[in-house]
C-alpha cells in the first residue's frame, strides 16, 4: 500500500526476496518494522496467525464538544460551530472509513447536517466519538484460506 511517500509490505519470503529486495536496492528507506508498526494513525500489529489494526491512539485525540446545559437542541449552530461540526464530522469519516464501520451511518448523518445544523447534531456527534472511544470491533477469521 502506497500513500504520498509512505509504503508498507507483507507477504511471504519469496515476496519479500523477489519483490522486497529490488524496491530496497531503488529507494531508500528510512524506518522498517515488522509485527508492529504505526501507518496513517493506524496501529497494525501481528500476533501469530492473526493481524490487528485500530486507531485507538488517534481516537483517544478527539475531543467531545463542550455544550452548555441550558443549549436547546434545535438552536442553530453559528458559523464557528458549523465549521468545528464539520471538523469532527471528518474526524469520524476518518475512523469509519479505516477500522470503524459501525460508525459509517453516524459519520454519515453528522456530514449531512451542513447548513441545517442545531445543538443536538453536537450531540450525536459526541455520542459517535463516545462509542468510538469505549470500545473496539473485532473480526475473527474462522479458516485458513491458502491461495
Amino acid at each position: 500500500m502506497v500513500h504520498v511517500d509512505d509504503f508498507f509490505f507483507c507477504g511471504i519470503e519469496e515476496f519479500h526476496n523477489q519483490v522486497i529486495s529490488k524496491i530496497k536496492k531503488k529507494f531508500r528507506i528510512s524506518t522498517e518494522a515488522s509485527c508492529a508498526f504505526k501507518y496513517l494513525a493506524l496501529v497494525v500489529s501481528q500476533i501469530e496467525n492473526e493481524i490487528e489494526v485500530n486507531q485507538n491512539d488517534y481516537i483517544n485525540t478527539l475531543k467531545l464538544v463542550e455544550i452548555q446545559r441550558d443549549s436547546l437542541n434545535d438552536r442553530i449552530l453559528d458559523e464557528d460551530e458549523k465549521s468545528k461540526l464539520r471538523s469532527i464530522s471528518g474526524q469520524v469519516a476518518w475512523v469509519a472509513s479505516q477500522t470503524r464501520p459501525d460508525v459509517s451511518f453516524d459519520s454519515c448523518r453528522i456530514a449531512n447536517r451542513g447548513k441545517n445544523s442545531y445543538i443536538q447534531s453536537f450531540k450525536e456527534a459526541n455520542k459517535s466519538i463516545r462509542k468510538m472511544k469505549n470500545g473496539n470491533i473485532f473480526w475473527k477469521k474462522t479458516e485458513i484460506i491458502s491461495i
